[in-house]
């Protein structure tokens, strides 16, 4: 059961939340009682992205993470153990912590201090977070619990390879140079702000591990004018072909360091370093 309140928004619904912590996944779901609407927060981390879902009217929207998935229940290893409280025939014990802005308090059965009978999040903005669990078990949910759904697709025009290798061409003509704090008609100057703009993502461009949240991991067998060879905790390059038939080296088309810039050249298949952490990826909206 969940109750929101917030100046003049109030909430109230059963819900139901699903933690994969290792793999970076989440998913909270609440539904109003007393209108039918379900209100969604998906959790990827290891796509590095969030998504806010609503039933009434029909919406998605998300936005960029990076780092890991915060802990939920984190808090409670700092938490003060505050009292007792009788609620029926259940003694419950009652532990607080408070961060800047938010007072956090969780009720445990005595007898079960591992199982949270209740959970109150009290923020200074006013708004007030109630939920009563009727049911905690750490038993791992299925996979398909955190498939991102259809309607949270990016809803962009689909990209020609064509288009793609014509972008990443106009820069290694124009000898756009390397500059993370520059941008060149409004794509950031460093590898992952290219990708972006060949791929024609939003400006300024994504990074390197938000990349991941508009692309699928392909083969190397799968590789095509316009995918990319990604390395999320470094570097990215849009391939351009093969540029042998052993397929050990491509054509690469890359923003690369200070002094160099964005330029065409033959490389070895993955990369000239680090080859374990380089792998191809495909926009999910090439045509």
């Amino acid at each position: 059961m969940n109750e929101i309140h917030e100046r003049n928004i109030n909430f109230t619904g059963r819900g139901k939340t699903a933690r994969d912590q290792p793999h970076g996944k989440s998913i909270d779901v609440q539904m109003e009682n007393r209108s039918n609407a379900t209100f969604t927060v998906l959790e990827r981390y290891d796509m590095h992205e969030v998504y806010d879902i609503s039933s009434t009217p029909r919406q998605c929207h998300d936005h960029a993470v990076e780092g890991t998935m915060p802990l939920h229940w984190g808090w409670v290893a700092n938490a003060t153990f505050i009292g007792k409280r009788v609620r029926r025939d259940q003694t419950l014990d009652l532990w607080e912590a408070r961060r800047e802005g938010l007072r956090m308090e969780v009720a445990v059965d005595e007898t079960a201090v591992n199982v949270p009978v209740w959970e109150t999040r009290e923020y200074n903005t006013g708004r007030t977070e109630y939920t009563e669990f009727m049911n905690f078990t750490t038993m791992a949910a299925a996979d398909s619990t955190y498939d991102v759904p259809t309607e949270c697709q990016t809803q962009l025009s689909c990209v020609s390879r064509a288009d793609m290798i014509a972008r990443a061409k106009v820069w290694v003509d124009n000898h756009v140079p390397y500059n993370q704090g520059g941008d060149y008609n409004g794509y950031r100057e460093d590898c992952s702000g290219y990708v972006s703009m060949a791929w024609g993502l939003d400006k300024p461009g994504r990074t390197t591990e938000t990349l991941p949240g508009v692309s699928k991991q392909i083969t190397k067998a799968e590789l095509m004018e316009g995918d990319v060879l990604l390395c999320t905790s470094e570097h990215v390059v849009l391939f351009g072909g093969w540029a042998d038939a052993a397929k050990t080296n491509y054509i690469a088309y890359e923003e690369t360091r200070p002094g160099e810039g964005t330029v065409k050249r033959t490389t070895p298949y993955p990369y000239w370093y680090n080859t374990a952490c380089f792998v191809p990826h495909r926009y999910n909206e090439v045509c």
